[in-house]
This record gives C-alpha cells, structure tokens and sequence, in this order.
C-alpha cells in the first residue's frame, strides 16, 4: 500500500486568506497533474468551507487567527481537512436544501453548505482538541468524469 502524499498548511483566516488557499491548492493541483473537474469541486469546497469560518466562525482563540488545511493524495482518493478554532459547527449536519427556484430569489445562508455538500464524495465533522475539523473526500474516477451532485432542480419550460 502506498503512502500518500501530504500537503499542510496555515493561512490567515481572512477573505484574502481564503485566496491564498485558493492558489495553494491550484499549485499542488498542478504539480500533482490532479484532474481538472476534481480540483475544481475541492477548490468549491475550499472557498465556501474557509468563507463560512471567516464570516460565521465566531472569535478564535489563536492569535493570529488561522485556518489549517491539509491535502492528502492517495492512489484512488484525495482527502482535505480544514481545521478551526472558532466556534463549534458541524457542517455534515447543517441544512442544505436543494435549490428550486431562480437564485434571484434565494436568501443568502446555507448555499455554501449545499455546494460543500454536493461537491464532496464524503465530507464529516469532528470537534477535537477545541477545533472544528472538517474532512471533505473526493474519488479519482477513470476518465476524470467527475462532477459533483446536481444541485439545480431542473425547471420546467414551456415550449410553444
């Protein structure tokens, strides 16, 4: 069995933090040849995760406040784990309902949870050591064919 590769590293948590990140994760993608349409759900995951913990994570009790990720490459899977010291959440348990209506009329809260959600193969939460730890999987598939589940209702249209 192979050992995987890993990735850490510690970015500011702040919005440009979350580019940092970004660019980080786009640079691994690169050297590590990870295919386009997985780096592109790890990448949604990334941003909507790291987002959430810098607009609702409450205080951190680091100083300076950080937000820790790690990457994984394993043979058939990658693994990303996002770690905080803000407030508790669990994100495998919080509400995401599947959009069916134009967005022009969606609220803003929770979207971020559904595009995490549906980008990830497995994504789980554990609170350990006073940090949120937040493990989001995704399965490298033969051909690189891999998008994330639907989140779009399809809608209806009328055709005359």
């Amino acid at each position: 069995m192979t050992s995987p590769k890993i990735f850490h590293r510690a970015f500011e948590r702040t919005l440009p933090g979350a580019t940092s990140a970004s660019r980080w994760l786009d640079g691994i993608g690169a050297a590590e040849d990870i295919c386009g349409n997985i780096l592109f759900a790890m990448q949604i995951c990334l941003e909507e995760l790291f987002s959430n913990i810098v607009r609702h994570g409450g205080p951190a009790s680091s100083s300076p406040p950080e937000i820790f990720v790690t990457l994984e490459i394993h043979p058939c899977f990658l693994r990303m784990i996002v770690e905080d010291d803000g407030k508790p959440f669990d994100v495998s348990k919080a509400r995401a309902e599947k959009i069916s209506r134009p967005l022009a009329g969606i609220t803003p809260g929770g979207l971020g949870v559904l595009l995490a959600k549906s980008y990830a193969d497995k994504l789980t939460y554990e609170r350990s050591g006073g940090l949120n730890i937040v493990t989001a999987e995704f399965a490298r598939r033969a051909g690189g064919s891999y998008f994330g589940a639907a989140i779009l209702e399809p809608r209806a249209t009328k055709i005359d």
